[in-house]
Formats: C-alpha cells, structure tokens, sequence
C-alpha cells in the first residue's frame, strides 16, 4: 500500500515537471510565430498637382512589392508595408522604401520600421517628354577651284622678202669692121653697150627698193 503511494507520488511528480516545462515554453513558441508588424503609411497623392483619385499605389523594397492601395476620392491612401517576415524580401528596420503612383514613381521615399505609423505625401508627376532632334540641312558652299590654264606660245612665221635679182644681160661684143662704114659701127656698139648698162642699172635700183619693203 505504501509502495504504491509512493509509486504514484512519483508518477504525478514527473507529469507536473512536464507540463510545467511545455507552460514555460509555450510563450516563447507563440512570439516566434508571430510575424513582425507591418510599417503603415498615410497622407494624401497628387498628380500634377492635382488629388490623385483611384490611383493605385505600390510600395516596393528594391525589386520586391511589399504592399498596395488605392486612393480615395480625396486622393488619400493607406497602405501598410509588410515585414521581411511576412513576404521574404521586404521590410526591415531600415530599409528604403520606394512608391509608385501607377506606372510613375513618386518623388518621395520612406525608411521602415517595424509597427510604426508614418504619415508621408506622396507627389508624381510624369517624366518630361524628351525632343527627339531634328536633323538640319546644312548648305555646304563649295571653294571656287582655279584652273592654270598654259597657253602654248604660238610662233609666228614672219615672211621675209629675199631681193630678186636681174640676171645681168647679155652684152653683145660688136666686133670693129675694117673698111667703109667702120665709124658708123663703133658708134652703134657703144649706144648698144650704154642701153645695157641702163637696163642692168635699173634691174639694181628695182631690186634693191623691194627689198627694203
């Protein structure tokens, strides 16, 4: 009866130990399933300037989305920013947080942390349009180019007159007659022999005058 006492003394003693442990543990447990809090941002969104009504916004930590919301009629918002813990990649006490309004992202950024509430305005405004140039004529004026011209030097054939002159006459040689009449002879032969001399002298001057010419 004793023994059996003490056997169950024994046995109740090991089960409390137990079920002591597992309440001691239990805590522990439960904050190690919970995941962090997320981050929640507030304000209001413009475009241009103007409330940006039924625009949705995403917030990404780098290349990650980590939570989503669409704008009121106002342009305000509410989005909460979910924890590394929730969505592998996202928020951590720290990390930068960038916002998009639809395809534009917002001029504002945030840093996360674990269950805060942070208010932030966000501002997009789309990209200026780039000017594509435009390509422009350019009149190029060509440089007037000099051409050498060489003029070949002509030669002029000047045409000299090559005096002409007379062949002289033949003289005639009266024989002297002897006898009857020899006088009359002589005095013939030497008006022959003068009249040759004229005629030769003349042919000179001729000739010589068109040479000079």
């Amino acid at each position: 009866m004793t023994s059996g006492v003490i056997r169950g003394l024994r046995k109740l003693s090991v089960i409390s130990a137990v079920a002591a442990a597992f309440v001691l543990l239990l805590p522990s447990i439960g904050v190690n399933a919970q995941p962090l809090p997320p981050n929640r941002f507030f304000g209001r969104v413009t475009a241009n300037g103007q409330p940006a009504s039924g625009a949705t916004i995403n917030a990404l930590v780098g290349t990650v989305t980590c939570g989503s919301s669409t704008t009121d009629g106002s342009g305000s918002y509410r989005l909460d920013v979910l924890s590394s813990g929730e969505r592998p990649g996202c928020g951590t006490d720290g990390a930068t947080v960038i916002f998009m309004v639809g395809s534009e992202r917002a001029s504002q950024t945030a840093t996360w942390r674990q269950g805060e509430f942070t208010s932030l305005d966000l501002n997009a405004s789309p990209a200026p349009a780039t000017a594509t140039p435009t390509a422009t004529a350019t009149a190029t004026t060509a440089a007037p180019t000099s051409t050498a011209t060489t003029v070949a030097p002509t030669s002029t054939a000047t045409a000299v007159r090559t005096p002409t002159v007379a062949a002289p006459l033949p003289t005639t040689v009266v024989a002297p007659q002897t006898g009857t009449g020899g006088g009359e002879n002589s005095v013939a032969s030497l008006m022959l022999a003068l009249t040759g001399l004229i005629v030769l002298g003349g042919a000179s001057v001729i000739a010589l005058r068109r040479a000079r010419n």
